[in-house]
């Protein structure tokens, strides 16, 4: 009888202590570090600095890269490219990109051409950025040409400074990348 009613107890405590445990915890961002994402956000004045690219797989795509990615870690959806300097930087009115793209061309790009990425130097028109939500996100709307080539930009910043980039391009399959937010200005917040 004592004993059920030590096991009964013990049970009850374990139980309690595991709910307890799993209880969703709140992560606590860095005060400095969301003061200084929405200030260059303010700024326009800021790099991301890339570290994933997730094409638009469609069938053809899926089974080229497939083949490819073999045993490397990455698969069709998505292809680690940190550390290769792929960058997104707005400066003002100017979008500056050189990021790499896995997918397919509907026209355009001509046969031997040298890059044939995501290749952005220019101005930026219908810049638009729009208020912080209540999932702690700042978006930021924009689009570039670049040569004959026109592109709409989504920017998706979150307080930590973590960036999801949609690139739809009038001549290719869209393209998402990650990466995490690098400020331009000497001696702020860098990842």
């Amino acid at each position: 009888m004592k004993n059920s009613y030590i096991i009964k107890w013990t049970i009850a405590l374990l139980l309690i202590c595991s709910v307890w445990s799993c209880a969703s915890v709140k992560s606590k961002d860095n005060t400095e570090q969301r003061t200084a994402v929405i200030a260059a956000l303010n700024s326009k004045d800021f790099t991301v600095a890339i570290k994933v690219m997730e094409p638009l797989t469609t069938t053809a795509v899926m089974n080229v890269a497939n083949e490819l990615l073999r045993n490397t870690g990455n698969t069709a959806n998505r292809i680690y490219i940190n550390g290769d300097g792929n960058t997104l930087t707005v400066r003002n009115d100017s979008l500056i990109t050189r990021l790499p793209y896995v997918g397919e061309r509907h026209m355009g790009g001509g046969y031997n051409i040298g890059d044939n990425g995501v290749l952005i130097n220019g101005t930026v028109t219908n810049y638009e950025k729009l208020a912080l939500n209540k999932n702690g996100e700042t978006i930021i709307k924009m689009q570039a040409i670049n040569n004959a080539e026109s592109y709409s930009v989504q920017l998706t910043v979150m307080l930590n400074g973590f960036t999801r980039v949609n690139i739809n391009s009038s001549q290719r399959n869209s393209i998402v990348y990650t990466g995490d937010l690098v400020l331009t200005n000497k001696g702020e917040y860098t990842e």
